[in-house]
C-alpha cells in the first residue's frame, strides 16, 4: 500500500476543517472533495464519540486517561465530566495540539488536562490506566499497530476502527476515498482491518480479553475492546 511521505504535514493542512465537517456540518473544499462528499454522511461519526464517552463512563472514574488522535480535543470536556480523574491527549499535528491547547486555555479543567505532539505508535508507556482512539487504528501500518499495542501493555483500552465487510455505506466510503486518491496521489489512505486482523497484532502477553462491540448507528465502525462492553448492550460481539 501507497502511503502518504508526509502525513504530519497532510493532516495538518486538514484537520481543522475536517473536524468542522464532520462534527459541525461545516464543510470545505480543502479536505478533498471524496472526503466532502463522505462528511455529508458523518452522522456515524458523530455518534461514535458520543458512544465512546457512553462505553468508558463506567470504568474511567478516578482513573487517568489517553486519547490517541486527540484532534482538537472535543472529548477532554466530555471525558472528565464523566468521571475521569485526568486527561492526556496526544495527536501527531502540532496544528491540532496547538488548537486543543488554545481550546481549553481559559477552562477551570485545564489543570487535569494535557496535550503533546506524539505519534499514536510512538505513545508513553507510563503515566495513564486507560487508552483509547477514534479511528486512529485505520490510519497505522501492521509494524504501526503492533508498536502501538506494545506500548500500551496490559492497559485496558477502546478503540474504534473501521472494520472491513460488506456495506453498502463502506463502499460509498472507499469510492470517496479512491477519489481523492485519483485526484491527489499523495492523499492518506486508510484501512479497513477485521476484527481477527487487529486481534493478531495484539502481544499475547498483554493477556488482554478482547470485546467487539458493534452498534448498527455506527454502520461499519466497530469498537475493540479490552473492556466487559458485553455488559453494556446486546449488540456486542
Amino acid at each position: 500500500m501507497r502511503r502518504e511521505s508526509n502525513p504530519q504535514k497532510y493532516w495538518d493542512g486538514r484537520i481543522l476543517d475536517w473536524e468542522a465537517g464532520r462534527y459541525e456540518g461545516r464543510r470545505t473544499t480543502s479536505i478533498g472533495l471524496g472526503e466532502l462528499l463522505a462528511s455529508s454522511l458523518s452522522q456515524p461519526t458523530r455518534t461514535r464519540q458520543m458512544l465512546s464517552v457512553e462505553l468508558l463512563a463506567p470504568f474511567i472514574a478516578g482513573r487517568d486517561v489517553l486519547e490517541l488522535g486527540c484532534g482538537t480535543g472535543r472529548l477532554a470536556r466530555h471525558l472528565l465530566d464523566a468521571g475521569c480523574l485526568r486527561y492526556f491527549g496526544v495527536d501527531h499535528s502540532p496544528v491540532a495540539i496547538a488548537h486543543a491547547r488554545r481550546r481549553y486555555a481559559h477552562s477551570p479543567v485545564m489543570e487535569r488536562i494535557r496535550f503533546e505532539v506524539c505519534t499514536a505508535a510512538e505513545i508513553p508507556t507510563a503515566g495513564y490506566d486507560l487508552v483509547m482512539s477514534l479511528g486512529v487504528l485505520d490510519w497505522l501500518s501492521d509494524e504501526e499497530l503492533r508498536k502501538l499495542f506494545r506500548n500500551q501493555g496490559s492497559r485496558h483500552f477502546l478503540h474504534s476502527f473501521s472494520e472491513r465487510r460488506f456495506s453498502v455505506l463502506q463502499l460509498g466510503h472507499r469510492f470517496c476515498r479512491a477519489m481523492d486518491r485519483a485526484l491527489w496521489p499523495a492523499v492518506v489512505r486508510p484501512r479497513y482491518l477485521t476484527a481477527d486482523d487487529l486481534i493478531k497484532l495484539i502481544p499475547i502477553s498483554s493477556g488482554a480479553q478482547i470485546a467487539i462491540y458493534r452498534d448498527a448507528r455506527l454502520r461499519f465502525v466497530a469498537f475493540l475492546s479490552s473492556l466487559p462492553l458485553l455488559t453494556l448492550a446486546g449488540t456486542s460481539d
